[in-house]
């Protein structure tokens, strides 16, 4: 995480946090100077009254009606300035553009789930810097509260119901996304637009960096095939894919066909159709892309 932190408030990496940061410090400087103007008034009429015990304020009524009047004016006035200031950070907080990425957000007392288009991330919120982020929010169990105090950003979130904020980042880094509730924390990843276009093709597109047989080898296990195919010639559910490719096979029906690339294709789309001799009709059928199906025949071709 990032420890550049102000006396204050946490590090700034949003464009929102001039807002935030600048209505905090507005009124707390006000309040400061109050505080000094009041407390000195206050010492120096008790110190001029302790003198003038017995003297009677020669004022008119209508110079008193003025002074307090201009006075409160004044303070009307400044506070009014407060409060457009703060208001329109806080229509920015609540209206994001129509340009910002939209990420789905999913609360539970285990840890955050960040849904993109094509995935889940889970505990990691991963995102570029210089372009506005939407976040719609839901719990799947107990009320929860979502805070990222670099970005400026806090919002409830609940169950049956869709809450939402948005942040515009600024600077690169790792910042800390606090579950309220006392719930699991996560991290917020901010990366350069080339970071991210990177990561984004890494993490939906899993053949990125594997050889044919690597990414063959992934699609067996995220398919499941190893439930009831073994790959060490070992008898499972089905029969071992060990030596398996270009042999010939007997079926169930008493013919034999070549396990060759079109048969692999057809026992993938309708399982049932060619049954291997000794075995039961219990496979699903799995429709497969073409950059699977080719890489999982390239694994079985590396089988031999």
């Amino acid at each position: 995480m990032n420890a550049n932190n102000s006396f204050w408030l946490a590090e700034k990496a949003s464009s929102l946090a001039t807002y935030v940061d600048g209505t905090f410090y507005g009124y707390l400087g006000f309040s400061l100077v109050l505080v000094v103007i009041i407390s000195l008034l206050t010492i120096f009429f008790v110190i001029k009254g302790r003198n003038q015990a017995q003297t009677i304020s020669e004022s008119s009524p209508c110079k008193q009606a003025m002074i307090q009047t201009g006075w409160t004016a004044l303070i009307l006035i400044v506070l009014a300035g407060f409060f457009c200031y703060g208001l329109r950070g806080f229509i920015k907080l609540q209206v994001p553009p129509n340009t910002a990425l939209v990420l789905g957000v999913t609360a539970t007392s285990a840890a955050w789930q960040f849904h993109y288009l094509d995935g889940t991330s889970p505990d990691s919120l991963i995102v570029p810097v210089n372009l506005p982020v939407k976040l719609e929010m839901s719990s799947a169990d107990n009320v929860h509260g979502i805070s990222i105090p670099s970005m400026r950003v806090g919002k409830g979130v609940v169950p049956n119901r869709k809450t939402v904020t948005w942040f515009n980042p600024n600077k690169e880094g790792l910042f800390a996304i606090y579950n309220t509730s006392g719930a699991a924390d996560a991290v917020l990843k901010v990366l350069s637009e080339e970071d991210y276009a990177h990561w984004i093709k890494v993490k939906f597109d899993p053949s990125i960096g594997k050889t044919p047989e690597e990414y063959g080898l992934y699609v067996y296990e995220k398919q499941g095939c190893n439930a009831c195919h073994s790959v060490d010639g070992s008898k499972i559910v089905g029969p071992t894919l060990k030596g398996f490719f270009g042999t010939e096979r007997a079926l169930d029906s008493a013919e034999a066909v070549i396990a060759d690339s079109a048969y692999v294709v057809r026992s993938l789309l309708e399982p049932n159709v060619e049954v291997a001799a000794g075995f039961k009709p219990t496979m699903l059928a799995y429709p497969l892309k073409a950059k699977e199906m080719n890489a999982l025949i390239a694994y079985l071709k590396s089988l031999q």
